[in-house]
């Protein structure tokens, strides 16, 4: 066996362990900036047509788009890790929208919670779970045009 291919399990299980501490140290950062409940840390809230923003972005992403039913359940603050499995939680406003529409095989899904985070009046992130800190950040490709 050659010498890299032995090593190749020590250097997956070291990722492997890490992963978890990434999820507990971004934890201990949200409590912190959460806690601090310092209004500096958070950027300009979103822009009076939030709405229609989020709108325009669930549309572009769902199969069906026609078939969407939205309702908008409320904006807070909060922090999300600053890119995939980072330890870092960056402050952002996050609004919460309740989306139900139809999925490729023409029936509807269910209402599901979509979480959208934003950071200096833009959309940074989103999350389709309901809770849970698994965030995907956006490129300026992924954001409809408008």
């Amino acid at each position: 066996m050659r010498a890299s291919t032995r090593s190749l399990p020590v250097v997956v299980g070291s990722i492997l362990l890490s992963l978890p501490a990434c999820g507990v140290a971004y934890m201990a950062e949200r409590d912190r900036i959460l806690q601090a409940g310092n209004d500096a840390d958070f950027t300009i809230q979103p822009p009076a047509d939030r709405e229609e923003q989020e709108r325009r972005f669930i549309l572009s992403v769902l199969k069906d788009p026609e078939s969407a039913r939205l309702a908008f359940l409320g904006l807070e603050k909060d922090a999300i890790p600053a890119e995939y499995a980072s330890p870092k939680a960056v402050p952002v406003w996050v609004s919460r929208v309740s989306v139900n529409a139809k999925n490729s095989f023409g029936g509807y899904t269910g209402s599901k919670v979509w979480r959208i985070a934003w950071q200096n009046g833009k959309i940074l992130a989103y999350s389709v779970k309901e809770s849970g800190f698994e965030f995907r950040h956006l490129r300026k490709a992924d954001l409809p045009p408008g």
